[in-house]
């Protein structure tokens, strides 16, 4: 409930003026009421929580109360400097016992694997409509209804014996669930605007969990490959580079438009007992590479959201 009710706020007041985000209703009136629902959300917030946002717009009205820890992503830092320090410091903060949450601006119900840390969704997705008034460049200003939805996903370290429990024998890679979590910096195109999920280069590579020695585990994901050349239309074919000695499947994605749900099987060999991490990167491989214009070269696939 107190992270539900946190969300529904930042359902109410991302788009607030500065003054609404105080508790002072806005002047005008056009959002009356959303700075008194920020107090009440707040001092219902755990005052020692770590809350991060996939959206840095999101985090704003949370960022400027001293109470709480929360802040946001800006997609532009993330391109530049990658996401590794914000892991790094998320997973320092789990080990210290200090509760900590991703909060992202769109449903997803994916556990993400990321560098030892695991985000789980730990409440419904949350669904809020924001009224305001939005001006014309000609014309009345207008009363516009949009809705957000918020996905809230509870990180912990892969040594909690939680984490067996959910990826015993299955983990669906979905780029598309908490990005840039589960992701690593290079060989993944950035999201292009009108465009469902975001191609992968060749040696592109992700965050899953490591199977224990003798195990396997299988990696569900979903991926199209289509070159638009009708001609030239052989599948492509997926492997992974392991973190460990073992085996892996191909995946075989067809040429076709439309994305196929498909999963590689990752066995572990039963006498490679090193002390391999819970969650390691795996690197993927394409027998094929398309060159396009205006993207990175050597591109393996175009992943999607599991459906």
């Amino acid at each position: 409930p107190r992270v539900r009710a946190a969300l529904l706020l930042a359902c109410a007041a991302t788009t607030v003026a500065g003054k609404a985000l105080l508790g002072i209703p806005a002047e005008d009136g056009a959002e009356r009421g959303a700075g008194e629902l920020a107090d009440a959300v707040f001092r219902l917030m755990h005052p020692a929580g770590l809350y991060v946002f996939d959206n840095i717009a999101d985090a704003s009205p949370f960022a400027v109360f001293p109470e709480v820890c929360a802040f946001g992503l800006n997609s532009d830092a993330v391109a530049n400097v990658g996401h590794a320090p914000v892991a790094d410091w998320i997973r320092a903060e789990t080990r210290a016992k200090r509760p900590a949450y991703v909060i992202v601006s769109h449903e997803t119900t994916r556990p993400v694997a990321d560098d030892g840390i695991v985000l789980t969704p730990v409440d419904i997705v949350v669904r809020g409509e924001i009224r305001c008034v939005r001006g014309k460049t000609f014309g009345s200003a207008v009363d516009t209804v949009s809705e957000k939805t918020f996905s809230i996903l509870s990180v912990f370290p892969p040594e909690e014996g939680r984490f067996r429990g959910a990826f015993a024998e299955k983990y669906v890679f979905d780029p598309e669930a908490a990005p840039p979590f589960g992701l690593v910096r290079g060989g993944w195109d950035v999201p292009r605007r009108g465009k469902e999920g975001r191609w992968a280069c060749d040696g592109a590579e992700f965050y899953a969990p490591v199977p224990a020695p003798g195990k396997s585990i299988d990696i569900e994901f979903a991926a199209e490959w289509f070159t638009g050349d009708k001609e030239d239309a052989e599948p492509q074919e997926l492997r992974l580079d392991l973190p460990f000695r073992g085996e892996c499947t191909v995946a075989t994605v067809p040429h076709k438009r439309g994305a196929s749900l498909l999963r590689w099987t990752v066995s572990r060999a039963a006498d490679d007992s090193g002390d391999a991490p819970l969650v390691d990167k795996y690197a993927i491989r394409a027998s094929r590479r398309l060159d396009a214009p205006g993207y990175p070269p050597a591109l393996a696939a175009r992943f999607v959201a599991v459906p």
